[in-house]
């Protein structure tokens, strides 16, 4: 609510442009591309599984994604401070640039600008931008940090030190990564609040979401763990608690159906990476609430289809491509909307005429 209450504020209602206009942010001065390459075709996918109303917010998603995120990029901007919480840097003296975006995204922090002043910033030299400010979510993790961070590694392999967030490096899976071979010859610059860092050149990236791109980094992590075999599940239900939030109304009810057609209530919060691996492996049918678990599709080697369960009220894509991409059939069922705890409910004859014709498919 605050978010989209500021972006109508700085963007919609004109004052976004009067304070872009004041604070010259609109261009990005000293900024070299180093790589460039567009692909064709990346998100055009099949929805026939989709109901009229999903192909339609599909097909106007992917058109977006055509439009903007279907161009690797990798680019350098001089002269950049940080902040300890550094998802906006400044840029010479008033320059604003949020670094996961280019130009459309940025807009201009006062409060950031009195922090550069009163804090003394610490020379860190050339670095590649690590971007803390998505990384606690693990899908975005992956497909909007790491898959910048190794290209970015691919074009410049003669960069090695990288501006990181000593907070985010606490967790699992980032601290992970970092342990795995690859990364083995970096030089991590730790940034701590309040402290303000000054770069001579930050490298930044944007990447296109591709097929490769996933296998590649499953592998990565699958080597790390020395996983070569997967649990034996054939079909689970990946679902949320009631702790972790943003889960079903009516979540025994679907559970205890569900398991007729023998899919196993699975919870992957909390379960250590390679648990949810080797649960992914050798999935072929999997029914999931919508959530960052299901990042772990990457993994699934036999998968045939994937079921979504999404409130009514906001649908996300993220699965929907990340399925397609490794060659696997998707639908998305769409419940209630939610309520003031984010949950919501799902009809059990919608989830049964999806499963229905599942088992219709795979008999043909």
């Amino acid at each position: 609510m605050i978010a989209s209450f500021r972006h109508r504020i700085y963007f919609k209602l004109g004052l976004g442009g009067i304070l872009r206009w004041f604070w010259k942010v609109d261009k990005l001065y000293d900024c070299k591309v180093y790589h460039e390459k567009s692909y064709d075709g990346l998100y055009n996918f099949s929805r026939s599984n989709l109901s009229n109303d999903l192909k339609v917010f599909f097909s106007e998603r992917d058109a977006y994604l055509s439009e903007h995120y279907s161009t690797d990029m990798v680019f350098s901007v001089n002269n950049v401070s940080f902040g300890g919480s550094y998802f906006l840097g400044l840029v010479e003296k008033h320059h604003l640039l949020r670094p996961t975006r280019i130009n459309e995204h940025i807009f201009p922090s006062f409060f950031s600008y009195l922090r550069k002043l009163l804090f003394h910033p610490i020379p860190i030299g050339e670095v590649i931008f690590f971007d803390s400010y998505v990384s606690n979510n693990y899908n975005h993790f992956y497909r909007d940090v790491i898959f910048n961070f190794l290209l970015i590694r691919e074009t410049k392999p003669e960069i090695r030190r990288v501006f990181i967030s000593e907070k985010i490096l606490q967790i699992p899976y980032v601290k992970f990564f970092f342990e795995c071979e690859i990364n083995k010859d970096l030089e991590l610059v730790k940034a701590k609040n309040p402290k303000w860092y000054k770069a001579d050149k930050v490298f930044f990236a944007k990447t296109a979401e591709t097929k490769e791109r996933w296998s590649s980094l499953a592998n990565i992590f699958e080597s790390k763990l020395l996983i070569k075999n997967g649990l034996g599940i054939k079909k689970f239900f990946l679902l949320r608690s009631k702790e972790t939030g943003r889960t079903l109304v009516n979540l025994e009810v679907v559970i205890k159906f569900l398991n007729d057609y023998g899919y196993i209530p699975v919870d992957s919060a909390g379960m250590p990476l390679n648990e949810q691996i080797s649960l992914f492996r050798d999935a072929e049918s999997v029914v999931a609430i919508h959530g960052a678990g299901l990042t772990n599709v990457m993994y699934c080697k036999k998968l045939k289809f994937l079921i979504e369960l999404h409130p009514k009220d906001r649908i996300m894509p993220h699965y929907y491509r990340l399925s397609k991409l490794m060659g696997a059939g998707y639908s998305a069922i769409l419940g209630s909307k939610r309520n003031r705890k984010s949950n919501f409910e799902i009809s059990i004859s919608d989830l049964e005429r999806e499963l229905k014709l599942i088992e219709k498919s795979n008999s043909a």
